[in-house]
């Protein structure tokens, strides 16, 4: 399901970002277009480029967004902005100047008053006898809240006292937490990076290690107990 919603919104940001197209497309691109607009996943939107007034959405920002349609035809851009955050975006949304049409975060407020983190991608296009703007909202609050997730994880294991290494299926290590990089004798994680977990093991115990412990680890995803290590300097 994830890639299927990939594939309609780099579709749909790629119609947008292709502008002349869209200004110059005969009927039966415009059939195209229509379709790609009504059946996508992602909400999509029209706005009067001048008064920000929603003209068009697709079934996707109703659902997303919690309106029927009269009620979001009723509203203008700022109208799903939260109140701090208004004067800030007006010019933006006014002109939809930004350094990166594809890259505009921002918040929207929902008919229920919940926020979503989106990423928004638009052109102008002609909708109805008006200069429009086509807008695509693309919701990134989970994203978000799981980047912000990990962040306070790598914090925490940066910071405990116990030795925390995090490996790879080709048996990498991508992070050692500062215990861990002082047993090691290693400044940093990337010093690390090169070396295969087994590296840091007697010989003796590679064997042990790859019969016993990985395969716990690959299932479970965690896998915790005493160990003799070999550190930077070659020493146990």
């Amino acid at each position: 399901a994830s890639l299927f919603f990939a594939a309609f919104y780099f579709a749909a940001v790629k119609i947008i970002s292709d502008r002349e197209k869209i200004l110059n497309a005969n009927k039966g691109n415009e059939e195209k277009y229509r379709k790609l607009f009504e059946n996508n996943p992602v909400p999509m939107m029209v706005c009067e480029k001048k008064t920000l007034q929603f003209l068009d959405m697709n079934d996707a920002a109703l659902k997303k967004y919690g309106y029927s349609r009269e009620e979001f035809l009723s509203l203008n851009v700022m109208d799903i902005q939260p109140e701090e955050d208004k004067e800030l975006l007006f010019e933006k949304y006014k002109y939809m100047i930004v350094p990166d049409k594809n890259n505009l975060v921002a918040k929207h407020k929902k008919k229920d008053g919940a926020f979503l983190d989106v990423q928004i991608a638009y052109c102008d296009i002609f909708f109805r006898g008006s200069n429009a703007s086509l807008m695509l909202a693309n919701d990134i609050t989970a994203m978000l809240r799981t980047q912000e997730e990990n962040k306070r994880l790598a914090t925490i294991l940066e910071n405990t006292s116990d030795f925390v290494t995090l490996t790879d299926l080709e048996q990498r290590t991508i992070f050692a937490n500062k215990a861990a990089r002082k047993v090691l004798k290693y400044e940093n994680s990337d010093d690390l990076s090169p070396k295969g977990f087994l590296d840091c093991l007697p010989v003796k115990n590679k064997a042990w290690f790859t019969d016993n412990i990985f395969p716990v680890a690959f299932v479970q995803g965690v896998w915790r107990g005493e160990g003799v290590w070999i550190n930077k300097e070659q020493k146990k």
